[in-house]
């Protein structure tokens, strides 16, 4: 492949995968190897991980083309030689399919040596991933997926889930830490149709899991929640999973027993209780007449983990790569010489 700029290499790559994407729906017979990469990806899901269904890879995959069509139109910044020997380490501990991935696409092709540790049960996903997006030459040499330690590293960003133990740890070295949070939405008694759908998918996709998954929803005081109903009952075939059917079942069960009331709606459990915030298969659904008791709420349940509330605008991509790019290039100017 020739060398292209940043921006060509990216517009190739949403090329690439949008191409693929339609081959897969619609079941073309021209496909090329990197098609059947990508349609590998999507139907083997479950053997990659429980957690994984080919709904939720090919709406994840959806979402990666619209942050690396994003980032195609950036400006962008290249990484001097010099920084050869200063390989960073890209702790990816997040929960949905491809969170962290456009992130690391960014540090890869402004040429930063990136080693990929993730959790044992998503290294073979990762290393799938990353076999399809080594078609740009930049992301083929500068991406390595590992599980082993790299002593000499002294660069880190850890995106998800880290324990005490190990930001302690990370202290001394310099580290990005991009922390999954809590989000939340607003509706108003205008809000109705399609809306709802968008809402039900950032409740329910990908189990719920993700960084950017809606966890409470805030209504005005009298709203008809059967009005949501029909948007959620498109995830009911959710509780066929079984990791996600015993956690609904448990959460159920815990409810039962300490007398919180709930409603169940399609693989939901509704409850306005904050203590269920932040589980598989609940939603938090709390009546608001103003927006101090929202600002309450949610300062109440962000004091161990911060909250992000989401705008109308944003309920078009699950992926929390633009707000994490800001942070990524601050991290980079501050260790990294650049050109």
């Amino acid at each position: 492949m020739q060398q292209h700029t940043v921006n060509e290499q990216l517009h190739l790559l949403a090329s690439l995968l949008k191409k693929s994407i339609i081959c897969y729906e619609t079941e073309c017979n021209d496909s090329i190897q990197f098609d059947y990469k990508v349609k590998e990806l999507i139907d083997n899901a479950n053997l990659f991980s429980p957690w994984f269904i080919s709904q939720h890879i090919l709406y994840s995959l959806k979402n990666l083309i619209k942050d690396i069509e994003f980032l195609s139109e950036q400006p962008y910044i290249t990484i001097s030689d010099k920084n050869n020997a200063q390989p960073l380490l890209y702790i990816l501990n997040t929960e949905a399919p491809l969170e962290g991935i456009a992130e690391l696409i960014y540090l890869a092709v402004i040429g930063i040596k990136c080693y990929v540790r993730t959790f044992d049960e998503k290294l073979r996903f990762i290393q799938a991933v990353a076999d399809i997006l080594s078609e740009i030459k930049s992301i083929n040499d500068n991406v390595i997926v590992t599980n082993q330690r790299h002593k000499d590293v002294k660069h880190y960003v850890i995106n998800g889930h880290l324990n005490t133990t190990s930001a302690q740890y990370l202290e001394k070295y310099s580290t990005l830490i991009l922390p999954p949070k809590l989000s939340y939405y607003v509706l108003d008694r205008e809000e109705e149709g399609t809306l709802f759908d968008r809402i039900a998918d950032f409740t329910c996709m990908n189990f719920g899991r993700g960084n950017n998954n809606i966890r409470v929803l805030f209504a005005p005081v009298g709203f008809d929640i059967t009005k949501v109903e029909s948007s959620f009952n498109r995830y009911t075939e959710l509780l066929t999973n079984n990791r996600y059917f015993n956690h609904w079942e448990y959460r159920k069960s815990v409810m039962i027993v300490n007398k919180i009331p709930f409603t169940e709606i399609s693989p939901l459990l509704i409850t306005a209780s904050a203590d269920m915030a932040d589980n598989v298969s609940t939603l938090i659904m709390k009546e608001y007449e103003t927006l101090d008791e929202v600002n309450d709420f949610i300062n109440q349940l962000s004091s161990n983990r911060g909250g992000k509330l989401l705008k109308k605008s944003e309920l078009t991509t699950l992926s929390e790569f633009q707000d994490n790019l800001p942070l990524l290039r601050k991290f980079i100017d501050d260790n990294f010489v650049t050109t």
